[in-house]
């Protein structure tokens, strides 16, 4: 704090924790997925603020001890729960880089080169994405961030209603729980949210068009549709392309939610799924998702990314000496934080040391590992296959588990035991408990796949431990 740290002590503490990063991403494929942990394992950590020093090589001792041992590694080969994050090391390592170098991109008077980066970095994605020239955006610290910056913008931009007339959101009943808690937070009611029923897990366009038929009639102002590429649940893709003739046509800004699925719009396959997303108004997309970056990187792609400026501008004799002229480079002024940090740069550094190419690969491979997981659960009698693949995401059961949804969890929580343990978590996919898969991570083998339902097989088929009873009773 007082800059007295000696040279050598700094140098010693940074190679301690590259190594220890990269010993974590060589590693990986032997070691456990992790472990669950009780109030009670984490005790150690619970100790007044220290008021005076401890060593660093202490403290880095008690980070390995006591912290890392009690989590689930989202980057984990073997870890198919939630959508993961798989972090390319490159994208870790310059991401110690930005943050070691304090990069902010609040303005460009003051941080031209990382603002730079971050905007080239947009346009890279929306170009990859398919959406027109001359598009481009802005990163958030998650989808949950992009989605209520991509609503601001859009109630912004159509203006305000007649004062006799309310403005309306329609989304399904399959999208994501953060978009409604954004509709929420920018003070949208109840009755001003339609959320619509699924076919399949998709938004039915016909049903979409009779609902804003119907608010037009009754005097409402039918403002945004929001739709979903790549649901968490099941990983359905929204019939995007009729959805966007409908916004064309009814004069809905078109929304796409693609925080989990659209970057499989950059491989071969997932370009086709994804047909009709690059006609959206504004897209959102998780490069800590599916383009292999450390959580907290989302980002918000817009046709027009000039009216993140028109609808976030600050005024302020202060703030006027910071700003140039052209206050769409001023990424402070293009969403709703103002002090911010370059996040693009580990996305920009790791297309550029690996090329987008090798990202475009392991998306494909993603993908072919969902087709692969389907195909065995089909050409194996005592599993059933639910959904799947739909992008990454296959949601399956085993004919012994039935419909008994503890016998799921069990056997979820009995995969993660060692010595080469799974993180698979249950789900309900149409009312029936199963299992669901996610399968982005590159480091995911086929034979992962095949060694994981040999595992549930065996567990599925082993007899249930009995439950102790009385004071021996463990909670």
């Amino acid at each position: 704090m007082t800059g007295h740290d000696g040279a050598g002590e700094l140098r010693r503490l940074a190679h301690a924790v590259a190594d220890l990063v990269v010993e974590h991403h060589l590693g990986l494929a032997a070691s456990s997925p992790g472990s669950r942990a009780t109030p009670e394992d984490l005790a150690g950590l619970d100790e007044p603020a220290p008021e005076t020093p401890t060593p660093a090589d202490a403290v880095l001792a008690q980070v390995t001890d006591q912290v890392l041992p009690y989590l689930l590694k989202a980057d984990h080969p073997r870890s198919f729960a939630g959508v993961p994050s798989p972090a390319d090391p490159v994208a870790a390592i310059a991401d110690a880089l930005a943050t070691g170098l304090n990069l902010t991109t609040v303005n460009w008077s003051l941080a031209a080169g990382p603002s730079q980066v971050e905007l080239l970095t947009a346009r890279w994605l929306a170009t990859a994405l398919g959406m027109p020239a001359g598009s481009g955006g802005v990163f958030t610290s998650g989808g949950s961030t992009a989605n209520l910056t991509a609503i601001a913008v859009a109630r912004a931009r159509l203006g305000a209603p007649a004062h006799d007339q309310v403005p309306t959101v329609y989304h399904g009943d399959q999208a994501h729980p953060g978009v409604g808690r954004a509709l929420r937070v920018l003070g949208f009611t109840s009755g001003q949210i339609r959320v619509l029923p699924s076919d399949d897990d998709r938004l039915d366009p016909d049903t979409v068009r009779a609902a804003v038929t119907a608010d037009r009639a009754a005097g409402r102002r039918p403002l945004v549709l929001i739709a979903t590429a790549g649901t968490t649940n099941t990983g359905t893709v929204d019939p995007l392309a009729e959805l966007a003739r409908l916004c064309r046509e009814e004069r809905l800004w078109f929304h796409v939610d693609g925080a989990f699925g659209a970057a499989a719009a950059l491989g071969t396959r997932g370009h086709t799924l994804l047909h009709g997303l690059s006609e959206a108004d504004s897209i959102t997309v998780d490069p800590h998702k599916w383009l292999f970056q450390p959580v907290g990187l989302g980002c918000l792609l817009l046709r027009e990314p000039d009216a993140l400026a028109a609808t976030f501008h600050l005024r302020s004799d202060y703030l006027a000496a910071m700003h140039g002229r052209e206050q769409s480079r001023d990424l402070g002024t293009s969403g709703i934080e103002f002090t911010r940090p370059c996040r693009a740069f580990r996305l920009w550094f790791t297309i550029k040391v690996r090329g987008l190419g090798a990202l475009r690969q392991a998306v494909d491979h993603g993908l072919a590992l969902a087709r692969h997981l389907a195909a065995r659960v089909r050409g194996r009698a005592e599993f059933e296959l639910l959904t799947g693949p739909r992008l990454a995401v296959v949601c399956f059961t085993h004919r012994a588990a039935g419909n008994d949804a503890q016998a799921h969890q069990r056997i979820s929580d009995l995969l993660l035991n060692p010595p080469r343990g799974f993180l698979l978590l249950p789900t309900r996919v149409r009312g029936r408990p199963c299992f669901r898969a996610c399968t982005i991570n590159p480091r995911t083998t086929e034979q992962d796949i095949d060694t994981l339902l040999d595992r549930i097989d065996e567990l599925a088929t082993a007899t249930p431990p009995r439950e102790p009873t009385g004071k021996a009773r463990e909670t």
